[in-house]
């Protein structure tokens, strides 16, 4: 019989008490074997017997603390580190490479090194309002998203040519919005006026045979019946309101932030014209987007994606603009609501206690779970200071000393393609904290809410704080007023390689396919409508550090008093059959 061990079904042989089994006797390796007469002879003298040479005491000890030593120079230098808290410090630990983006010459405090920038705020805006005099637009007369690609580097994944033969066709509707609104500050409200238009066309259906009735919006303040815009058009093909397929949409999706940016460029354009009708649109908008998008639980805030697409996810960057939407139009309750959800983020990862985490997901509609898997979005903590979303002073002074003095937003990039001599180092924000590389629309809107914040908001801080904040203002100022006078207008990433390099996802290669996003996809190094429109805005309020600040350079502030409504700019329609109505809906 044996015993045999449950866990393995090995069995060894059952013995007596106090008795040792025969397989337990086997000597050690390299024992002295001892004869019956020799054991013998050792009893009677009271000798053990070595069952191994005759070693001195301290020999075991010196060969385990030898042991010890070897491993711990055989320990891989990563052992035992949290990778991903790591991620910060591997990013100047890259290899010494004068083509680098990431190299190890980064600056004790923010500074951009050897920038050459445009003199003065006249000289650079003049930059800005060149380009977009000249800016191509598709035939649907929009501006394409992107302008025009730069040099991608000298390698095999380098050549951007594909990547923008694809992005060409793309007409965002956001970037177009922001183009209204730099046109409009700048006074240039015919070319603002020709963009609005065309997106009236795009918003007010006059043929209802192919639009789901949960893409029609009813119940409107102007009596209309509206669609909502989807996030891209295709630039050289006609396109009417309520398409959302290819090819004449490059992107369906119907985001509730695009939509609110867009009213946001109305309600700027109303203020600055006194052309009520464009107000009127904004306000269909705003209520188009609560009819289908409000949540009703303890967060509160609108869904980011509606029909037809709808998603269960709420995003606190929609909401921030839903709220400065709101407020322009005095429409207190909607924003209440809204300010509501972008306050409930604060500190919801635990990973930056002090900022506000990206939204909430779920399975069913307006899912209420936090995620931080994109990490904290720049826009999400800029544009909060911007709108004035977040009431409590002590939130907001403790979520902007978190952004000035953490290096988890901000980042350094070599423009080492510029082929200026020497390379300029450039100072900007990254997309989200998980993100790598300087994405320069999010730095322009970053630049826009620290020089308010500093100007307006920061009576009673320490001194070091204020140095501290104008020294990330200047580092950034002078990096997009370098960018500015180096190409004419401002790329969306400086940063070298294509849509393969991006995807061999190695963002400390000289070329490692644009900025990345932290949320799978990068901007690439091209002309870029959204980021040349906010830099705008963002030399208006500030160029230098000596300059005062314009507080109407506040894209999410309305400057001006709107004028009452009017309906002469939108089309007769005919009431369709069935549409999405306020009766079941929230959005009072």
């Amino acid at each position: 019989r044996g015993s045999c061990a449950p866990s393995t079904g090995s069995c060894a042989p059952v013995t007596e008490p106090g008795r040792v089994a025969m397989s337990s006797m086997r000597p050690p390796r390299g024992a002295v074997l001892l004869n019956s007469r020799e054991m013998e002879d050792m009893e009677e003298q009271n000798v053990t017997p070595r069952l191994a040479p005759n070693l001195p005491p301290w020999i075991i000890p010196l060969v385990l603390l030898c042991s010890f030593f070897v491993l711990l120079l055989l320990r891989p230098p990563w052992a035992g580190m949290n990778i991903a808290a790591n991620a910060v410090t591997q990013r100047w630990s890259q290899q010494g490479s004068q083509k680098s983006n990431h190299t190890d010459e980064r600056p004790a405090t923010p500074q951009c090194v050897n920038c050459d920038p445009c003199p003065g705020q006249g000289e650079c805006l003049e930059l800005v309002d060149e380009f977009f005099r000249t800016a191509p637009k598709g035939s649907l007369g929009l501006y394409r998203t992107y302008q025009r690609p730069l040099e991608g580097g000298d390698c095999p994944q380098c050549d951007l040519s594909k990547d923008f033969e694809a992005l060409r066709k793309r007409c965002d509707v956001y970037d177009n919005a922001m183009a209204v609104i730099y046109l409009t500050k700048r006074g240039q409200t015919d070319a603002a006026q020709q963009i609005l238009d065309i997106f009236l066309h795009l918003l007010y259906p006059t043929d209802f045979t192919n639009i789901y009735p949960e893409e029609l919006y009813r119940g409107l303040p102007s009596g209309r019946t509206l669609t909502l815009l989807a996030a891209s058009y295709e630039c050289d093909t006609d396109v009417t309101a309520g398409t959302y397929q290819e090819p004449q949409v490059m992107d369906g999706a119907v985001d509730s932030g695009n939509n609110a940016w867009v009213a946001i460029a109305f309600a700027h354009f109303a203020a600055a014209t006194g052309k009520g009708c464009y107000r009127t649109a904004a306000e269909d908008i705003l209520r188009a987007i609560s009819i289908a998008g409000s949540c009703a639980d303890e967060l509160d805030g609108y869904l980011a994606r509606l029909p037809p697409n709808r998603g269960n996810q709420r995003s606190v960057e929609h909401n921030i603009d839903i709220y400065a939407l709101a407020g322009m139009l005095g429409q207190w309750k909607l924003q209440e609501r809204a300010g509501r959800f972008v306050q409930s983020m604060y500190g919801k990862n635990q990973d930056y206690p002090q900022a506000y985490n990206v939204g909430t997901v779920g399975s069913q509609r307006c899912g209420p779970t936090s995620t931080a898997e994109d990490g904290i979005p720049a826009d999400g903590q800029f544009w909060n200071v911007l709108a004035h979303a977040e009431p409590d002073p002590d939130r907001v002074g403790k979520s902007v000393s978190w952004l000035i003095y953490s290096d988890s937003i901000w980042e350094y990039d070599k423009d080492f393609l510029s082929k200026l001599d020497p390379a300029p180092m450039l100072h900007g924000v990254r997309f989200t904290s998980k993100g790598f590389g300087i994405q320069w629309e999010e730095t322009a809107g970053a630049v826009i809410a620290l020089s308010h914040f500093l100007a307006f908001r920061s009576e009673g801080s320490e001194d070091s704080f204020k140095e501290q904040l104008q020294r990330r203002l200047t580092a950034s100022l002078l990096s997009l007023r370098t960018l500015l006078k180096t190409y004419g207008a401002v790329p969306a990433s400086v940063r070298g390689g294509n849509g393969e390099a991006y995807n061999a996802h190695n963002p400390y290669s000289p070329y490692p396919g644009g900025s990345d996003t932290g949320m799978r996809f990068p901007y690439l190094r091209m002309i870029h409508v959204a980021s040349t429109a906010w830099t705008g805005l963002a030399l208006m309020s500030r160029t230098t550090a000596t300059d005062p600040v314009w507080s109407g350079a506040n894209p999410m502030q309305l400057s001006g008093r709107l004028p009452a409504d009017d309906f002469y700019c939108l089309p007769q329609q005919q009431e369709p059959d069935s549409s999405i109505t306020d009766k079941a809906c929230m959005w009072k």
